[in-house]
This record gives C-alpha cells, sequence and structure tokens, in this order.
C-alpha cells in the first residue's frame, strides 16, 4: 500500500509543477488538459481531423479555471499568446498553400497548439512542434520503406494486384505526433 501511496504523491507533485502559473490547488488541470489533447490527437489519429468540440470545451476550461484560481488578466495572457501563435501558424500555412496549392499542415493542428498553449505556455508547443516534425518524417520515411518491401515482395512472389490498392500516402496526421513531442517538452521545461 506504501508504493501506491508513494505513486500518488510523485503523481501529485508532477501535476503541481504542470500547472504553470497556477497555484498548487488546481493540479488537477493539467492532468484534464492532457486528456483533451491526447483525445483530441488518438481521434486525429483515426479520422485525420481534429475535433472542434474537444478542443474548444478544453479551451473553456482551462480560461475559466485561470480565471478563477489566478486573475482573468493571466488567463487572457495564455489565450493571446496561443492566439497569437495559431495566427503565426494560420499565415505560414497560407503562404505556403500559395506557392505550393497543398496546405502544409492542417487547421486542427492549430487548434490543437492553440490549446497547448493556453495550457502549458509556449515553450513546450515549440518543442512539441520542433519533435514531431522530425518524427513525422520518420514515420513517413518507415511507411515509405514498408510500402517499397510490399512491391518488392509482389514483384517476387506474383501478387501484383495486392498493390493495386496500397496508395502512397504523403500526409500525416500530426496531432498524435504533437503529443508525443508536447510530452516531452513538458518533461524538459517543467520536470528537471
Amino acid at each position: 500500500m506504501g508504493s501506491l501511496g508513494s505513486f500518488w504523491q510523485r503523481t501529485h507533485e508532477i501535476l503541481i509543477r504542470l500547472a504553470v502559473d497556477l497555484p498548487p490547488e488546481a493540479y488537477w488541470l493539467p492532468a484534464a488538459m492532457l486528456f483533451f489533447l491526447a483525445a483530441a490527437a488518438i481521434i486525429d489519429a483515426y479520422t485525420g481531423r481534429v475535433p472542434d468540440p474537444v478542443i474548444f470545451f478544453g479551451l473553456m476550461v482551462i480560461v475559466a479555471t485561470r480565471g478563477y484560481y489566478t486573475d482573468w488578466e493571466q488567463s487572457a495572457r495564455y489565450l493571446m499568446a496561443g492566439l497569437g501563435i495559431a495566427l503565426v501558424l494560420y499565415a505560414v500555412n497560407q503562404f505556403y498553400y500559395y506557392a505550393f496549392k497543398r496546405d502544409a499542415y492542417g487547421m486542427g493542428d492549430v487548434k490543437w497548439t492553440l490549446l497547448a498553449i493556453a495550457t502549458f505556455s509556449i515553450k513546450p508547443a515549440l518543442i512539441a512542434w520542433g519533435l514531431a516534425a522530425w518524427l513525422g518524417l520518420l514515420w513517413l520515411g518507415a511507411a515509405k520503406l514498408v510500402r517499397w518491401s510490399r512491391r518488392l515482395y509482389a514483384r517476387h512472389s506474383g501478387e501484383s494486384e495486392f498493390l493495386s490498392v496500397i496508395r502512397p500516402r504523403d500526409h500525416v496526421h500530426f496531432a498524435p505526433f504533437l503529443f508525443a513531442g508536447l510530452l516531452a517538452g513538458l518533461y524538459v521545461c517543467y520536470l528537471p
């Protein structure tokens, strides 16, 4: 029973550290926001869409909780930081679209980042984007190797009709990689 108590105590300490600029009574908020961000990432992994209701409900919870526990000015600062970065990401995507006639990333990833910044600040979100880009590239490379090996196997075994249903994928559902990057960013920034 002692190990369960120490596990809860350690978890409580970690959640208090992750409750950036919040009093210790708000230790539950990082866990709730990580739940919303993880749910959105899982849904994105399966459907290719980051669900608006999950993100916007999470934004309402974080803004209201920050406003209640600290003050509304601080809550607005975190929200405005998230909105500012979201606007920059939107502008970058628009420039990319005008240049290459396709999106660089989905707007669901931008909304996901807005919630992450409103909850944990900019630094972990920047780490999340940097790490997620590399993880996404590794994922695309691994997928290409799998397709190449299937094509090679089919060529030598005569199963060419099997390959006609495999379409190359030139995009990745990014929110799961953002979530993995956010966990790493939170560890680097708040859990030394």
